[in-house]
């Protein structure tokens, strides 16, 4: 076991991934940019917090709604299918001692999995070019019919693919609505510092059972 208060009684470690696990939040930013300078559309001020835990199709929706847009969802996460790939692949890394960690939990032989509202693919993508071992044996997203965050429904996925009850699973999040899913599925959560949410620090800090500024804190 790790000796760290953080992991006692702990069998299973699941992460969140955008902003958590990896430092996308601003790449993500950019490619909403692009998207909207291509319709001639502004930038609205606040527009991740409105976006925050949503899953691709959900965004989606928003945009059309929002905007007033004639695209269907499915033209619009085509779109941002392709960026992701061009963009967000290329530019995308591991936060300060994610990997580090995940050595590690691997070493201790923690089940690791991931619940985030990115797509399979693109995690998929990302591990493999990231990663020279498999870390995570299981990677669930809102993109299987799966309720977003603050529903626990990831979370409570992860923990039945990894065969571990939910007291004993660990949580890593960045995001209120994400600490909220986490401790809504029965599971103990820790909070990682991400500028995309210092405006509900607080908040998270008081939801979760423990914050870290970032993994060099555990490792």
């Amino acid at each position: 076991m790790m000796n760290n208060p953080t992991f006692i009684g702990i069998e299973a470690v699941i992460f969140d991934f955008d902003g958590t696990l990896v430092d996308s939040k601003p790449i993500w930013k950019e490619i909403n940019k692009l998207f909207l300078a291509q319709l001639n559309l502004p930038y609205p001020s606040g527009l991740e917090q409105e976006l925050e835990g949503k899953s691709y199709l959900e965004i989606a929706e928003y945009f059309i709604t929002r905007f007033n847009l004639s695209q269907s969802p499915e033209s619009i996460i085509a779109y941002w299918n392709q960026l992701n790939f061009n963009v967000f692949l290329k530019e995308m890394q591991f936060k300060k001692g994610a990997k580090e960690l995940l050595e590690k939990l691997k070493n201790y032989n923690y089940k690791l999995g991931i619940a985030s509202s990115n797509s399979v693919e693109l995690i998929d993508s990302f591990l493999k070019r990231s990663c020279k071992q498999k870390y995570f044996t299981s990677i669930r997203t809102p993109c299987e019919g799966i309720r977003s965050k603050p529903y626990p429904d990831l979370y409570q996925y992860v923990a039945l693919d990894l065969d571990v009850i939910p007291s004993k699973c660990l949580v890593f999040e960045d995001s209120l609505n994400g600490i909220l899913a986490g401790n809504r599925a029965g599971m103990r959560t820790c909070s990682v510092y991400d500028d995309s949410a210092s405006h509900d620090i607080q908040k998270i800090m008081k939801k979760a059972d423990f914050s870290i500024s970032d993994f060099r804190d555990l490792v």
